[in-house]
């Protein structure tokens, strides 16, 4: 039977599975792995329940975590009309639903500006979900300057799926944590 889902499996992409197990003489010695073969904790859940903590990958983040903020900055000035498609498409994978709605966003219009600012930059909660693929949360604060004394706060906290798209890994989608 299907556990429910909260949010961090939601966003992750993630689903749960119930399991019961009946021991009467002996104590029962039961792991969970994740699909990519990794080992987390079980949690005590009260009443004989237990729930797998997700384990999030350190060495994802020591290689990618720069790489990851880039591609939301990349976004980020993409949507304030700071940068271009060939910028994006360093860290967007073509042809993918995510690329194609950001692509078609009427940038255009966006209110002009003197100048754009990027603070309190982060990438954390590595995910591997196997198959060349992960997961990570980049979150930011974007700040828009019109004229000296005017500035606008964004927030930025999304999700982004990458994977390897020959040798590059590439975002092909994307979830807004907001």
């Amino acid at each position: 039977m299907p556990a429910p889902q909260n949010s961090e499996t939601d966003r992750l992409k993630l689903s749960r599975k119930t399991y019961r197990v009946s021991i009467e003489f002996c104590d029962a010695d039961v792991s969970a792995a994740n699909e990519a073969g990794a080992e987390g904790f079980l949690k005590d859940a009260g009443h004989g329940s237990f729930i797998q903590e997700i384990v999030f990958d350190s060495g994802l983040e020591g290689q990618f975590k720069g790489y990851a903020i880039d591609a939301a900055t990349a976004y980020a000035k993409y949507m304030t009309n700071d940068s271009s498609l060939t910028e994006l498409r360093r860290y967007f994978e073509s042809g993918t639903q995510t690329y194609d709605g950001i692509r078609a966003s009427e940038v255009y219009w966006y209110t002009e500006h003197t100048g754009y600012r990027f603070e309190n930059e982060s990438a954390s909660e590595f995910y591997a979900h196997g198959d060349g693929t992960f997961s990570c949360r980049v979150t930011l604060d974007q700040y828009i300057s019109r004229g000296a004394a005017r500035s606008y706060h964004f927030p930025l906290d999304v999700t982004l799926f990458f994977r390897d798209g020959g040798g590059r890994f590439l975002v092909y989608d994307m979830i807004s944590n907001a």
